[in-house]
Formats: C-alpha cells, structure tokens, sequence
C-alpha cells in the first residue's frame, strides 16, 4: 500500500535496486579494466532497451580515451575507430556530471568522429554518462539507439547509478592493476641490477666493461645517458 502512493522517482529507484545488485556482483567479480568494462556493457544491457554499447576507459600515462568493453544487439554493430578519442564529443563528456540524453536533431556526423564512417549516420538516439569515482573519472559510456526510439529519464537515471558502482569499481581494479605493475617493475629492475653484479665479475678489461655498465643502468633508470665517474686512487 505504501509504494502505491509512492513518487515515481522512489519507484524507479525500488524496481532498480535488483538490477544494480546484480550488476555490482557482476563487477566486483572482474580482475581488471578489461574484464569489467565488458561485464559493465553486457550488464546495463539487460536493463536499458539499446542497439549498443560502447565502454570508453582513461589509461595509459597520456590519459588516452580508449574503447575497452563493448556490447551490440545480434546483427548490429557500431564500430569504435582503432586508437585513442580525441577529437569529437566524448573528450568533452568527461567534464560532465549528469548524464546526456541525445536525439537525432542534437547528433551531428562530426562529433561521431570516434566511430567507423558508416556508423554514424545510423545513429538515431545516444545516452552518454561519466565513469566516475572516488580516485577521479575513469571514463565514458555510450549508449546506442534505444530500441523504443528516445532513451528517457529514468533509463538516465539507472545508467547514472550503475556508472557510480562502476566507477567504484575500477577505483579497486585499477588501483590494483597499479600496484601489479609497480611490483613487475620492481622485480625486473632487481634482475637488472643482480645482471650488472654478474659483469663487474666477468674478464673484461674496464675500458669495454664501463660502458657495458652505463648501458644497462640507463635501461634500468630509463635514463637518456649515464655517466660513470671513477675515482683516480693515485
């Protein structure tokens, strides 16, 4: 009797709770950035009516905008270009706080420029949200022509929470992606270092020895040059 009288914001909210369950279960079970963005774009599908969609992740140094989950209705595709985004509008969605619902009328060719040319076109609807978390935004989804024609309110509302839970979620993943590679950065320079141990015991004379040596700690330091500066006993 309660939910009858409900708002029908609270409402949404209550029948959404079962699918975000489910979806957090899904994410928490992923071991990296990859894993999850798949699972992320298999997952909202199952909720929100689409034709596609495509999960876009902040990696690297250069902090490129890569597609790295995607999902497409049987017998459709919509083909993200090879390479980073950095032209057209998903650069620009990062800066968003809510999520975007588009039309037809509010989509131009021009700013689909990170999806293959025969694409774009066929693009009827869009619904764009921020992979956000506690660490900062981790990136964008994009959502493709909804099969009812518009996406509407609360299919942005529901994307709005699951990219919370998402976002939280690639907080840990990468997060630990991290610490992985630190720790194989690690390793491998400890092996370079135990490898220039081995040269000062080999036979070589120190004129053919030393710039063995610099080589290999410029490597390690990833150092343009290295200069060895010896001490005349004498």
């Amino acid at each position: 009797f309660a939910f009858t009288f409900a708002r029908p914001a609270a409402r949404r909210n209550m029948e959404n709770l079962p699918a975000l369950f489910e979806l957090s279960q899904a994410l928490h079970a992923c071991s990296d950035g990859g894993s999850l963005a798949r699972t992320f774009a298999a997952q909202l599908a199952r909720t929100v009516p689409c034709r596609g969609i495509l999960v876009w992740l902040v990696l690297g140094k250069d902090k490129d905008l890569i597609c790295s989950g995607r999902w497409f209705e049987p017998g459709t595709r919509f083909e993200p270009l090879p390479g980073p985004a950095t032209r057209g509008m998903l650069p620009l969605l990062l800066g968003e706080s809510r999520a975007r619902r588009l039309t037809s009328d509010d989509l131009l060719p021009e700013e689909l420029v990170h999806l293959a040319e025969t694409d774009r076109e066929r693009v009827q609807s869009a619904l764009y949200a921020q992979l956000t978390g506690v660490k900062g935004t981790h990136g964008v989804v994009e959502l493709l022509n909804q099969r009812s024609g518009q996406f509407s309110a609360a299919d942005a509302a529901f994307v709005e929470e699951a990219c919370r839970l998402a976002g939280r979620a690639l907080d840990t993943v990468l997060g630990l992606e991290l610490e992985r590679q630190d720790s194989l950065s690690t390793i491998e320079r400890l092996t370079a270092l135990y490898d220039i141990s081995r040269i000062f015991n080999s036979t070589l004379e120190l004129e053919d020895l030393l710039p063995i040596v610099a080589d290999r700690i410029s490597n390690i330091l990833n150092a343009e040059v290295c200069n060895l500066w010896l001490v005349d006993s004498e």
